[in-house]
């Protein structure tokens, strides 16, 4: 296994090869079926379910390989970056920038519908009323912020919203704009949800940072402690523990809320730390983001939809087009950069 992995990263510098095979089907030729069944297999079946079998291995040769291209004295070590006071401070700055530069920044306006003006020469926004974006991913259930006069006229827009809310937005004009071919790629996106239980603990779990969990018996897939990477004393002696999972549209886990999923967990966590007790737990949060991970099955590339949607001054900007990588605050920034310049040079 650890030869087959090398090989990969010494000589396979193209995605290219891998787009028409799955993971099992790589794995299982180049390392055997054992490595397979005991860990690749339990490992993508932890993230992507019913899909595992499925999973390109151009997804899996991003995963191994990426992180051998660092060059210079990052090639001797890896280096994990984490902001002095958290990301609030980078999202201010970036909203400070904007609003110098005569932009606005309007925190908790969810768009709820997207249409072009009867000239076609603008696009209007009908903004959803506060907090209505809980009431779900469609954003078609959204309650609507103040009637017609709370719309907004725009001469281009960026979104960066899932494919599937994208779709949701359009109206029958702009949907006969773009195409039945566009919108079909929207519709073949498949996502996981990431559901991530955060614990706050009164003394340690474990000793290690992340832990990846392999047991099919154990319904979570990661364990990250993250005061074992930051130092409690950054946070007041407070430490965290994120118990991650992701799962299929539909799960029942889905359904349940902290103190249900915590009760669920609690026989996996007891498997990893068995000292492991409810009067650890100083407070608990639960999170659940249904667009989390694309499902990059074989072929996924020539599904992924462009930035340009067909309509001029219209573009769409989300992780499903962060191929052949996986995700990543890095390729948000080049993503958003390419959008930027697919806006301004179509």
């Amino acid at each position: 296994m650890g030869l087959a992995v090398l090989l990969l990263q010494k000589r396979s510098k193209d995605v290219a090869p891998f787009e028409s095979i799955t993971a099992r089907e790589w794995i299982e030729k180049r390392m055997g079926r054992g490595p397979w069944r005991k860990v690749w297999g339990p490992l993508l079946r932890g993230k992507f379910g019913e899909r595992a079998d499925d999973i390109s291995m151009a997804w899996l040769w991003s995963k191994l390989t990426l992180r051998r291209r660092l060059e210079g004295d990052e090639a001797k070590q890896e280096l994990l970056g984490y902001p002095a006071h958290s990301w609030e401070l980078l999202f201010d700055a970036l909203r400070d920038a904007i609003v110098g530069g005569g932009g606005r920044v309007l925190i908790d306006r969810p768009a709820a519908a997207l249409r072009r003006s009867a000239d076609a020469k603008a696009f209007i926004v009908t903004p959803g009323a506060s907090g209505s974006f809980r009431a779900g991913h469609d954003p078609r259930l959204y309650a609507r912020a103040g009637g017609d006069e709370a719309e907004e006229s725009y001469d281009a827009v960026v979104a960066t919203v899932p494919s599937d809310v994208f779709s949701a937005l359009l109206d029958g004009d702009l949907r006969a704009a773009i195409g039945k071919e566009y919108l079909g790629r929207l519709a073949a996106t498949e996502y996981h949800t990431a559901l991530c239980l955060l614990l706050e603990l009164d003394r340690p779990f474990s000793s290690f940072y992340w832990t990846n969990i392999a047991e099919p018996e154990v319904p979570f897939v990661g364990l990250v402690e993250h005061t074992n990477f930051i130092s409690p004393q950054r946070y007041g002696g407070r430490r965290f523990l994120y118990v991650a999972n992701y799962l299929a549209p539909g799960d029942p886990l889905l359904a349940l809320s902290a103190e249900e999923l915590l009760a669920a967990y609690l026989p996996g966590l007891r498997r990893v730390q068995p000292e492991f007790s409810e009067d650890w737990i100083v407070a608990r949060w639960l999170h659940r983001e249904p667009a989390a991970q694309p499902i990059v099955t074989v072929g996924y590339h020539r599904r992924i939809p462009s930035l340009q949607t067909g309509v001029r001054g219209l573009v769409l900007a989300n992780t499903t087009q962060i191929y052949p990588e996986d995700r990543g605050t890095n390729y948000s920034v080049r993503l958003g950069t390419d959008a930027a310049r697919a806006l301004l040079d179509p």
